[in-house]
């Protein structure tokens, strides 16, 4: 579990799903595999002490353990902790039944199915209303004492997503657990019955879309430098100007030679790795691009002014609507980001966006941009909210000191979700 979560990615053996997160081992288990339900608890307990972020739980059992250790997970939960948990090896081949395991029986916890390699249910893996997630656990090679092993079990998917669920964090570092378990939920791969189900739950955890990455292609692109100017650089009118980049490619070597440059003021204004050259008055964003032999294309791109001060402006790039249930609450999540005017889409950090909420429930909320813009604003719970009834979020104001809000070039100021 240790392996599939953070195993190095250093050129051996395996590379877990998160390789750089940090790992706390609380042995609750003996080397017989069994151990008591108090030890657990008193793990929860220094987890909630000392500020874990997640819990992964490859063990359970078929027998309701009891209110204490159902309030230690529920306490550990609101105080900010997010559980991922094996759904348990008790399934029935046509997967019929409700047979999930304690601990990822409960609301609190994330249950997660296991998957083969085509995708498919293992035969064993538990099923019922509380599976939420699915993912790989079928001959899983990973770490092992002494070396490596290849083992198959719900025990080996629940790493999978309390890996993702660590990414899912440093991408969104603003995100509640529950921010982060909406996340998971909304970026699997759905198998199965549309849907939610009781054999996938939302369906395949899929750690790229999730933490927002994009899946890397075979042939990656070029990685451009510009040296000179330096972004921000101000100069007098009929000044000349020197460029200067570089360009590294991992298939191509060095295709600095083959730098194309632009001025979104004067168009083309020069090719190569260094030249000089005088721009017209205004704000310029120039751009540095090459395209490598397998076609990706690589690029850089700098703020400068010549004659006029830069302004610093900034807009709403986008609303991302979501919805969070809660047992019988729900409530939305919008997260909002943020991008310079000038610059775009560089996003503006440390920018306190406010607004409000309508439709189903009325309130105000704000907060305050990461380092990639984005900022997640949560609304009132509702309890039991009609079906087709509508959160709606509205951006009133952006404020971040020595920059202008023009909201003249949100690309959206309002945005809606429905209930289903």
């Amino acid at each position: 579990m240790a392996g599939t979560v953070a195993a190095l990615d250093n050129d051996v053996g395996v590379v877990g799903v998160a390789p750089e997160a940090h790992l706390y081992g609380l042995k609750v288990l003996g080397s017989d595999g069994s151990g008591s339900y108090s030890d657990v608890i008193a793990a929860l307990d220094w987890c909630v002490i000392n500020g874990i972020q997640v819990t992964n739980n490859s063990y359970g059992s078929s027998g309701d353990p009891g209110t204490l250790v159902k309030d230690a997970f529920d306490n550990a939960y609101t105080s900010g902790i997010l559980h991922v948990a094996a759904a348990g090896n008790s399934g029935t081949p046509p997967g019929r039944g409700d047979n999930v395991i304690y601990p990822a029986r409960y609301v609190s916890v994330i249950a997660v199915a296991a998957t083969d390699q085509s995708d498919k249910r293992a035969s064993w893996s538990s099923t019922g209303p509380t599976i939420e997630l699915a993912a790989p656990g079928v001959s899983i090679y990973s770490t092992y004492i002494g070396g490596y092993e290849t083992l198959s079990g719900t025990s080996m998917a629940s790493p999978h997503v309390a890996g993702t669920a660590a990414l899912v964090w440093k991408a969104y570092p603003l995100l509640s657990n529950e921010g982060v378990r909406t996340q998971l939920q909304n970026t699997a791969d759905d198998l199965g019955d549309s849907g939610r189900d009781s054999l996938y739950g939302y369906g395949l955890v899929n750690a790229a879309e999730a933490a927002g990455a994009e899946i890397p292609s075979p042939n990656e692109p070029p990685n451009v430098s510009i040296v000179s100017p330096v972004d921000g650089s101000t100069f007098n009118s009929g000044a000349t100007i020197p460029f200067e980049g570089t360009v590294s490619d991992p298939e191509d070597g060095d295709l600095t030679a083959n730098l194309v440059w632009t001025s979104s003021i004067d168009g083309g204004i020069g090719t190569g790795g260094s030249f000089s050259r005088t721009l017209n008055d205004g704000t310029h964003i120039i751009t540095a691009e090459v395209t490598d032999s397998g076609g990706e294309t690589g690029s850089a791109s700098i703020g400068i002014t010549v004659g006029t001060p830069i302004t610093d402006n900034m807009h709403v790039k986008s609303i991302e609507m979501s919805l969070k249930t809660a047992g019988i609450n729900v409530n939305a999540i919008a997260i909002v980001t943020i991008v310079d005017d000038n610059i775009e889409p560089n996003p503006v950090e440390g920018a306190t966006v406010s607004g409000h909420w309508s439709g189903t429930t009325s309130d105000k909320d704000s907060g305050v941009t990461d380092t990639y813009g984005k900022v997640s604003l949560e609304s009132n719970k509702v309890k039991k909210p009609k079906s087709g009834t509508t959160f709606s979020f509205t951006v009133d104001d952006v404020k971040k000191e020595g920059w202008t809000y023009d909201s003249t070039k949100n690309v959206e100021t309002s945005d809606s979700i429905k209930v289903p």
